[in-house]
């Protein structure tokens, strides 16, 4: 008994650690009592002998017996115990098969065409002959099956041979984890913790660009971004990321500019069809819906990527200023004042410092001004541009760049608000 329960024990040893035990079970393991305990059964162990017997032994494979350095099968060379070839097997390539799926297809159709038209089987049987219907109804019968077995093994060896191939060149199979290893392969793939990596992997290209900030003031919105210089030689106003939507909607692009790009396109076609259909402007609302109902649908299916930015939406219509923000993930919220890119949070807590509801639009530009100044890292970052846009009722309530002298006064403003704070 003790040397079954030792063999045993070792051969599940054996399947978990993928190696022998340190020591043989038989020398370790031994049942030596069962006694009764409240109606349950106790089983003790103690060291016993090494003895097992020869029965015992000839059940248990040479690699799971106790001392054996004999690796499993999965873990030999090759790929391990069942798929591996037997001495002077012949393994076909996929194409022979392939190649026999197809004659034998051939050969089945053609023999219908034949015995449809009463002509001789491949020209040498004639219809006339006892074995003309025997032999079509042969190649009919077992051509289509076996052309049908013959394709399913030129797949099955193709697929072996491509794990094969894998295998040589280091590659292996991976196991999905909760970490993103293997559930950020696709937009459409869950983690078990309901995480969908894609997106999240996309808000991080909105968070490594320039800091774009939006607030709402008494009588209208203003928008201002950190456009990154990524090279001295780039032209003043190249890839501007504030862009007019309608003559009372702009917004503020945050993460890849030429995604950016796309979402202001499809804004700009989505507010000119409003205006066609029922002859006024579109409201913010309907066209921050609209716009991120677009950008969420390039959430939902495999073949497409989410957007890898964000953007800001101001306007003016018969509610008053509106302002909205879009995340790749297709979510809008409306906010008094929103941040992107790397220095979101640092401006989400300046903007909260700033009365909205008494703060006019000339003097909001001076403020989102010191806002990017403020947040901008010299030490990491690149040289930046600033840029400021506005929809109020300054500028007739139409979206407009702000004039360069008022863009000026806030440069000199926020400068000297960041050299009085680097002095304290």
């Amino acid at each position: 008994m003790a040397a079954a329960v030792s063999a045993c024990s070792s051969r599940c040893l054996r399947l978990i650690l993928g190696r022998p035990p340190r020591a043989p079970l038989a020398s370790v393991v031994e049942v030596v009592e069962k006694r009764r305990r409240g109606g349950l059964v106790a089983v003790a162990a103690t060291e016993g002998s090494a003895k097992s017997s020869g029965e015992a032994d000839e059940q248990v494979p040479s690699w799971a017996r106790p001392g054996s350095d004999e690796p499993p099968p999965w873990a030999r060379e090759g790929g391990g115990g069942g798929g591996q070839q037997e001495p002077g097997a012949v393994e076909l390539p996929f194409f022979a098969y392939l190649l026999a799926s197809a004659i034998t297809a051939i050969a089945a159709i053609g023999s219908i065409f034949e015995y449809a038209n009463q002509r001789p089987v491949f020209g040498v049987v004639s219809p006339d002959s006892a074995l003309y219907a025997p032999l079509l109804g042969f190649f009919v019968f077992t051509g289509i099956p076996t052309s049908g077995f013959l394709w399913f093994k030129a797949v099955q060896t193709a697929n072996k041979e491509a794990e094969e191939q894998d295998r040589r060149d280091g590659f292996s199979n991976f196991t999905m984890s909760s970490i993103g290893t293997g559930y950020d392969l696709s937009v459409t793939t869950f983690s078990p913790d309901g995480r969908v990596f894609q997106v999240e992997y996309a808000g991080k290209a909105v968070d490594n660009s320039g800091t774009v900030v939006g607030i709402k003031c008494k009588d209208g919105i203003v928008l201002g971004v950190e456009k990154l210089v990524t090279s001295k030689m780039i032209l003043k106003g190249s890839n501007r990321r504030l862009h007019s939507v309608h003559r009372h909607s702009g917004l503020a692009v945050a993460g890849l500019a030429a995604d950016g790009r796309q979402i202001v396109s499809r804004a700009k076609s989505e507010a000119v069809s409003y205006e066609k259909v029922y002859g006024e402007p579109m409201p913010v609302k309907e066209l921050a819906d609209r716009v991120a109902s677009y950008v969420h649908l390039c959430t939902l299916y495999w073949w497409l990527r989410p957007f890898g930015c964000g953007v800001i939406l101001g306007g003016y219509d018969r509610d008053g200023p509106q302002l909205y923000m879009i995340e790749p993930s297709g979510l809008s919220y409306k906010y008094f004042g929103a941040s992107l890119g790397k220095g979101r949070q640092a401006a989400k807590t300046e903007i909260e410092k700033l009365n909205l509801s008494e703060l006019t639009c000339r003097e909001g530009i001076v403020e989102v001004a010191k806002i990017i100044y403020g947040v901008h890292d010299e030490a990491k970052d690149k040289d930046f541009e600033l840029e400021l846009s506005w929809v109020c009722d300054e500028s007739k309530r139409q979206h407009e760049k702000v004039p360069d002298d008022l863009v000026e006064q806030a440069k000199a403003a926020a400068q000297a608000a960041l050299e009085e704070m680097d002095a304290d």
